[in-house]
């Protein structure tokens, strides 16, 4: 929250005076700066990909609209398009953010762009019974574990689409859903 000085240095009494057809009126607005931004609503759920992976479409990782607040507690909805955001780059690996900037405010998205071999949890009904690792250069993906095979934790959207062959180990009993086949 902001103190009392900083609030004032905020708050903008202006005068507004509108003329048509010869007649006049003059009214006093106040004007509140923005203090916060932050993502509503994404295109796409998934912020992690693979080393080239395309970030285009309807499912694209980028803000699809804003909640700004302004120094009067009041918040309004800003959808894309009205506000910039730098691009994802997924040509290395590593943990990084897009910008977002709305009318001098800034925030930082954040993403992870994943290199080969790529591990994930995917055991059921317990996550850590199973790991899937997938070798993104021959597109083998290894199942080691024990218990059955769920749905892969926090995998890039493109992981179904890059294995080309799948290995699973004697321990694994079952496959309760692995949807990326």
């Amino acid at each position: 929250l902001l103190s009392r000085r900083q609030r004032q240095m905020c708050i903008r009494d202006r005068t507004i005076t509108v003329t048509y057809q010869e007649k006049t009126a003059t009214f006093n607005i106040t004007v509140y700066d923005i203090i916060s931004i932050k993502v509503k609503e994404y295109f796409g759920k998934t912020s992690v990909f693979f080393i080239g992976d395309e970030n285009t479409g309807t499912y694209r990782y980028a803000a699809k609209s804003l909640t700004v607040t302004y120094e009067n507690g009041e918040e309004e909805t800003v959808s894309y398009g009205n506000f910039t955001e730098t691009l994802v780059d997924t040509s290395k690996a590593g943990s990084y953010y897009t910008t977002i900037s709305y009318k001098g405010k800034e925030i930082q998205n954040p993403y992870t762009v994943y290199g080969s071999p790529f591990t994930t949890t995917t055991g059921y009904p317990d996550k850590e019974s199973a790991t899937a690792t997938l070798d993104l250069n021959t597109g083998v993906c290894t199942i080691l574990g024990t218990n059955q095979v769920g749905v892969p934790v926090n995998t890039p959207r493109s992981f179904g689409e890059k294995i080309k062959e799948l290995k699973i180990s004697e321990g694994i009993i079952g496959i309760y859903r692995f949807t990326f086949c």
